[in-house]
């Protein structure tokens, strides 16, 4: 990349360490300062890696040393204020083994906070953080305060398979948070961010003072990068990418659009925007390419887990297209249930799966009549997301060769465009297959195979399709690459002898419902899979062209 172009923050929390580097920056400070005068006291959830330590590092930098880092972006003409005390607290790497444990935690934040505001902390107390902040307070008078908490919900969130500790810690919190609410006529700002809505702010708790500005349309792009920011602030890396692999304009940003774009937090749905931590990586390092880099390895809550396998339950056993196919249709959900969720342990899956990032507003508020409710629609935003719903499915699917799969499938993509060499592909396939259990039954079902291929297949971020249409039928799987389009027809043999004839049929159904022939046009490539139930190997695989050339062969030597 040339050295011309500013280092990309990728990681940069701080914004004062983010200017000093003079690292790009995507001006959001415009609609920073809407923030400060119309919602002073607000709280404010997204995803995870949607950058909201940088948000509170931003104001934390604007209310403790003015327009210090500011200069050349927009607040710089409209900020008039005088510095205030400020309180950073971030939550989610509080101590949560034990209540003694958060409280201590809590203190050592706020000391090292108040040290950074030049007070003195020699009378602040190591174990009781409501003393701590009112003295944070009191040291910091005749100033104002601005309060900045993140992943205020971590807390909560940690113990789910423990609720007793976690009914201990959230009590431990709400003390700490009534402390704050006293304090609110001494702050100038208080701002919390998190992920989840849980039992702290719901109507009747401590934090009922704090606006929910989540799904505000005047805050909606606040963090994520618009179609338009992209455009302007990242054109140069855009088209470094675009050299590194010898695709088209067009073709590269309908890629990063088709993996990265799709996020609506929007009550209306009228804005979207991307993924801000999965941009940055891209364009820093484009010879590693589209890649998953949102995801890590999901610990999911029991009632998630539930609701996974009871959507991908059919009667030849678990299938993630079936999980996939009911999340991408619109999910209605009340905006009353995405406001104010009971309790963390009860919170439907559909709301906990938008708050975490998995589901995104296609559709905005519309009245329901028959309800008397606005209701939002709710669908998977991107393929980035799809690939990382099939890393959790395969989590839970494989259990202890979890890990062996995500490794493995890593190298799906030179197997299948190694056309010459399908016995590559036939080892391989054997080796993801014999991962799952044999109580799947999954050699002996077309639609176990085809769906466990489909599985591996969105773990690598390929565009692939199930049973796709068209005018003579349906394929089993496509799978698109930049230049070609796979075609994949599965077939069990039950006997040895069978398999021949059923590599037959599954040529023949090929050509007589010419699969693939659809717009845009693309290089077509057919695979003839052929697996033995009773051998619980592959079988044959041919490949051929649309020509009906051969292209590659394999027959096993089956057992």
């Amino acid at each position: 990349m040339s050295e011309t172009l500013k280092r990309l923050p990728v990681g940069v929390v701080s914004f004062k360490e983010l200017r000093e580097q003079d690292c790009l920056y995507v001006d959001k400070t415009e609609i920073i300062y809407r923030l400060t005068q119309q919602h002073p006291f607000a709280l404010l959830m997204r995803p995870r890696r949607f950058g909201k330590s940088l948000l509170l590092s931003t104001l934390h930098s604007l209310f403790s040393a003015g327009l210090r880092d500011f200069a050349g972006l927009k607040i710089e003409r409209l900020w008039q204020e005088e510095t205030c005390k400020v309180l950073s607290l971030d939550l989610s790497g509080i101590n949560c083994s034990t209540p003694s444990g958060l409280r201590q935690s809590l203190c050592v934040q706020i000391i090292r906070s108040a040290r950074l505001a030049g007070l003195d902390t020699s009378s602040f107390p190591p174990d009781d953080p409501t003393l701590c902040l009112d003295l944070f307070a009191l040291n910091a008078l005749p100033q104002k305060l601005a309060i900045l908490v993140d992943e205020y919900d971590a807390p909560a969130r940690s113990p789910l398979s423990e609720p007793e500790l976690q009914k201990k810690l959230i009590e431990e919190l709400k003390n700490f948070f009534s402390a704050v609410k006293r304090l609110s006529v001494q702050c100038r700002m208080i701002l919390f961010t998190g992920v989840t809505r849980t039992t702290l702010t719901d109507e009747y708790s401590c934090l009922n003072f704090l606006t929910d500005i989540s799904l505000f349309p005047e805050y909606s792009t606040l963090l994520g990068y618009t179609e338009e920011e992209l455009t302007e602030a990242f054109a140069p890396y855009i088209k470094a990418l675009e050299d590194f692999h010898h695709l088209t304009p067009a073709v590269i940003r309908e890629k990063i659009r088709y993996y990265y774009d799709g996020y609506s937090f929007d009550g209306f749905a009228r804005s979207h925007v991307y993924n801000s931590w999965s941009i940055l990586n891209l364009l820093s390092n484009p010879f590693r390419g589209f890649y998953n880099y949102w995801y890590v390895s999901g610990q999911l809550s029991q009632s998630l887990t539930g609701y996974f396998m009871r959507l991908s339950h059919t009667g030849a056993g678990p299938q993630f297209s079936q999980m996939l196919a009911f999340l991408r249709r619109s999910c209605a959900i009340s905006m009353e249930d995405l406001s104010y969720p009971p309790h963390l342990n009860d919170t439907a899956a559909q709301v906990l799966l938008f708050r975490l990032g998995y589901l995104t507003i296609k559709e905005g508020i519309y009245l329901r009549r028959e309800l008397n409710q606005d209701t939002l629609t709710l669908t998977l935003p991107n393929l980035e997301i799809e690939s990382s719903l099939a890393r959790l499915f395969s989590e839970l699917s494989a259990k202890e060769n979890a890990s062996g799969i995500s490794l493995m499938v890593k190298e799906l993509p030179q197997y299948l465009e190694d056309y010459a060499h399908p016995e590559k592909l036939a080892h391989y396939l054997e080796l993801l297959y014999n991962t799952f259990s044999y109580d799947t039954k999954i050699y002996a079902s077309e639609a176990l195979l085809r769906d466990t291929m489909f599985l591996f297949c969105k773990m690598n971020l390929l565009h692939v399709s199930r049973e796709t249409p068209s005018a003579r039928g349906r394929s089993d799987l496509e799978v698109e690459t930049d230049t070609a389009r796979l075609i994949f027809e599965f077939k069990v043999a039950h006997t040895s002898s069978d398999a021949d004839k059923k590599l037959a049929e599954a040529a023949e159904q090929i050509k007589e419902r010419a699969y693939g022939r659809v717009l845009p046009e693309k290089t077509l490539r057919y695979y003839a899979v052929i697996l033995d139930a009773r051998a619980k190997q592959v079988a044959r695989i041919s490949v051929f062209n649309e020509d009906e050339l051969p292209l590659g062969y394999y027959s096993a030597q089956l057992t």
